[in-house]
C-alpha cells in the first residue's frame, strides 16, 4: 500500500496533519490531497493553509505583496 494512502494517516489530530503538510514538498502535498478527502479539505482547499506555509518558505513575501498592493 502507497503510505499516501495509509488509513492511519488520516487518523491523526487536524493540527498534526497540518503541520505534517506544511513541511511537504508541493508536489508531495498536492499528490497527498488527491488520496485524501480530510487531508485535503484541512490543506489544499485551505487559503489560510497556504498563507501559513508560504510565510515559511518564502519570509516576508506576503508582507512585502501587501505593502506594495497598498502604494
Amino acid at each position: 500500500m502507497d503510505n499516501l494512502e495509509n488509513p492511519e494517516l488520516s487518523e491523526l489530530p487536524k493540527d498534526v496533519l497540518i503541520l505534517l503538510a506544511i513541511e511537504m514538498d508541493i508536489s508531495s502535498l498536492v499528490k497527498l490531497c488527491r488520496k485524501n478527502r480530510r487531508i485535503n479539505s484541512l490543506t489544499c482547499d485551505s487559503q489560510l493553509f497556504w498563507m501559513n506555509k508560504l510565510r515559511k518558505e518564502r519570509p516576508g513575501l506576503i508582507e512585502f505583496i501587501n505593502e506594495i498592493s497598498t502604494q
